[in-house]
């Protein structure tokens, strides 16, 4: 499968960006599954993988293009 450039509004985002926020959803994803699994409900992981995932996302769209 071949990823391609999508442009919504005036966001532009790469194969690199659509994979980067792939992997910021499995991120969260795992700490939502931790939490879930673990014994009195603790949302320390949950926590950890959101803080994660928001430093993937801010670093993928505030990191300037090479032209």
């Amino acid at each position: 499968m071949k990823l391609r450039t999508l442009k919504i509004g005036q966001v532009i985002i790469t194969p690199k960006m659509s994979l980067s926020l792939i992997g910021a959803l499995l991120v969260l994803g795992m700490g939502i599954g931790a939490t879930a699994a673990s014994y009195n409900n603790s949302q320390f992981a949950l926590l950890i993988c959101l803080i994660i995932s928001v430093t993937i996302i801010a670093k993928t769209f505030y990191k300037k293009q090479k032209n």
